[in-house]
């Protein structure tokens, strides 16, 4: 019987590879040769000994089939790796750029302003709190303009008198999203998307405020060569607060990538994403609905690999939760060495509760670490599905961010939006064979996730974990590591390309 069963593969070498009752009619007929030939006398009760010795094996087969990859028949729990392992090549950095040409009439001081400045002074000098020397005159009058500067300036009365020719200004943002269709269907916060008009003029102010205060500022320091640093500075800083108030920022125009993890940090980041074209957005969690959720489309992209949305409303106080994202402390440093891959970081922590927005639909409060950068990425309940977009913390009166009580939105409202766009989120067979791929890794059957990882790596070619699961997987082969059953083709189990 053993000599039977050792023979068995190289009987039907270079053969197809029999399916079910087709392979147990030939270990029948091996068995019969063995003992004499086709027409030989088999001893009573022989040939069920050999079935069942093959329905056995085909149940032990079957057993460790399932455990190449072939038994994945739903959602279930998964470790933290797992989930970062699974869900990282569909976790992309979004990276925006916002671009204007602020604008600024030329503040000017008119006669009865500048009455009203000397007269002042003058006043101080009589009382004696400051000198009569020339330099003090001077200083006084500039620290009396700079602590009302909008009492004395004005602008002038040509609206085409700039101060400063215009010119172009950018800014730049990180935030997180997730990919839901394989054609390349992004979920990110509104935002990140369209941060607001008073959003993007608190970051085009501080460059543009600076250069025109450092305009005006040399202006005055060529009429009054005497004054002091302190007065210096108060005037810089009272003139960059006027010209925030009173800049024109005009039109903005804005660009999108998606960095999918593959290239390396430092240097130009928008040329190594993908573009991005925006879809919808909601409202930001600042304004509106707070609805902040916002869906983008990549362009010509197929096969990507994608997360698997899932229902937030069977979520209770004290689940766990997984946080993947790109959080710009954590991905752009100065202390981090420069050239390395992007990649994203992972967080865990738990459901704290239900918080009710104003405009009146809930979002989920969790202590689960979230800073900025991680806005618009995935968070994942214990099955690896996404239950929420990381969206907002908690700062204190000095506005300092306070960590533990952070907010999602959760994919109840992100499915609104998603209807909205007749987007359908589904598995893209790129992440359901690398799925796949990870199940044979875990079972230690390194050549079957060889073939899985290959195939996917064939559809979404260059990702680079994918590439390095397959290059694990071959060097676990390589190593003799691998414990794939020798039959497990034999069961219509085997990928194609094994």
């Amino acid at each position: 019987m053993r000599t039977a069963l050792h023979r068995w593969p190289q009987a039907i070498a270079g053969s197809d590879p029999p399916q079910g009752l087709e392979v147990m009619k030939m270990t029948k007929s091996a068995l019969s040769k063995q003992r004499g030939g086709e027409n030989a006398t088999v001893r009573l009760g022989a040939p069920w000994r050999g079935r069942k010795i093959i329905v056995s094996l085909l149940a032990v087969g079957m057993a460790a089939v399932a455990g190449c990859g072939g038994g994945n028949t739903g959602p279930h729990t998964m470790s933290g790796n797992r989930i970062f392992e699974q869900n990282r090549p569909a976790t992309v950095m979004i990276y925006a750029e916002f671009s204007a040409s602020p604008k600024l009439v030329r503040p000017v001081l008119t006669d009865s302003a500048i009455k009203k400045l000397v007269d002042k002074v003058v006043t101080e000098e009589s009382r004696g709190t400051i000198g009569t020397d020339t330099a003090s005159f001077d200083n006084a009058a500039v620290e009396e303009l700079s602590a009302n500067i909008f009492d004395y300036f004005t602008p002038s009365n040509d609206p085409g008198d700039f101060l400063l020719e215009p010119k172009g200004f950018t800014q730049s943002f990180i935030g997180s999203g997730f990919i839901v269709t394989a054609d390349g269907y992004v979920i990110t916060n509104a935002h990140v998307a369209a941060p607001g008009d008073d959003v993007l003029k608190d970051g085009f102010s501080v460059p543009f405020a600076q250069e025109v205060a450092a305009y005006e500022l040399n202006a005055w320091f060529k009429v009054m060569n005497d004054l002091t640093d302190k007065t210096l500075k108060d005037f810089s800083a009272a003139f960059a607060e006027y010209a925030y108030k009173k800049m024109d920022m005009g039109k903005t125009a804005a660009s999108f990538t998606a960095v999918l993890g593959v290239a390396a940090s430092g240097g130009d980041t928008a040329n190594k994403g993908i573009r991005l074209d925006l879809v919808m957005a909601g409202d930001p969690a600042y304004v509106g609905s707070q609805k902040d959720v916002a869906i983008f489309k990549m362009e010509g992209k197929n096969n990507l690999p994608t997360v698997d949305i899932g229902d937030d409303t069977a979520l209770q106080t004290g689940d766990h939760l997984y946080v993947l994202g790109y959080p710009k402390v954590a991905t752009i440093n100065d202390f981090l060495k420069p050239g390395q891959t992007f990649e994203p970081s992972f967080t865990t922590g738990q459901v704290s509760g239900k918080k009710t927005m104003q405009g009146g639909w809930s979002a989920i409060q969790t202590d689960a670490s979230i800073t900025h950068g991680n806005s618009g990425g995935p968070v994942f309940n214990d099955k690896g599905q996404v239950i929420g977009i990381a969206t907002f913390g908690s700062i204190d009166e000095q506005g300092n961010e306070i960590q533990g009580f952070n907010f999602l939105v959760p994919t109840s409202i992100l499915k609104e939006y998603l209807q909205k766009a007749g987007v359908k989120p589904g598995e893209s067979q790129t992440t359901k064979l690398y799925s796949l791929g990870l199940d044979a890794y875990d079972g230690g059957h390194y050549k079957i996730a060889v073939t899985y990882f290959t195939q996917a790596d064939n559809l979404f070619a260059g990702d680079e974990e994918i590439l390095s699961w397959k290059q694990n997987s071959a060097q676990k082969v390589q190593s003799g590591a691998d414990s794939t059953p020798f039959f497990y083709c034999w069961i219509n189990a085997c990928p194609s390309g094994s």
